[in-house]
């Protein structure tokens, strides 16, 4: 399975949509996840929202911004069927170290308690994600 990570465009809203109202867990609203509201979000953070494919199918996505100090991540999922296979932990990744281009050395994350990743930081730790300050994960 050849997964390939790449930044997201709102091209992809539609199978973003069905990703998100097929994946249990996932609140969405119709202001801020309206087609409207992602593209808003992707002009504000054009190189640090990503999606995970599969032959051309979008399997995962996670939506990361940032205020010029801390990052949020949000609306991360990837595709039931595809699950606990690494994608999650790839796209958090690749999240972080857009944030970390910007200098953004701490982040938030929003979603469901049972949702949440485990993760590489900085290459040598897996650790429990909630907030990430220098190099460090605090709890």
């Amino acid at each position: 399975m050849n997964v390939i990570i790449r930044k997201m465009k709102i091209a992809d809203y539609e199978q973003l949509y069905k990703l998100w109202t097929t994946t249990s867990g996932m609140g969405l609203n119709n202001v801020d996840d309206s087609k409207e509201g992602i593209e808003k979000y992707l002009e504000r953070n054009p190189n640090t929202c990503f999606v995970a494919e599969i032959e051309n199918e979008i399997v995962g996505a996670i939506l990361t911004g940032h205020d010029g100090r801390r990052g949020i991540i949000s609306h991360t999922t990837v595709s039931e069927k595809v699950q606990r296979q690494g994608i999650g932990t790839k796209l958090v990744d690749a999240a972080l170290e857009a944030l970390q281009k910007h200098g953004i050395m701490s982040t938030c994350s929003h979603g469901h308690l049972n949702y949440f990743t485990i993760q590489k930081l900085n290459s040598t730790k897996s650790l429990l994600h909630y907030q990430l300050s220098g190099g460090k994960i605090n709890l």
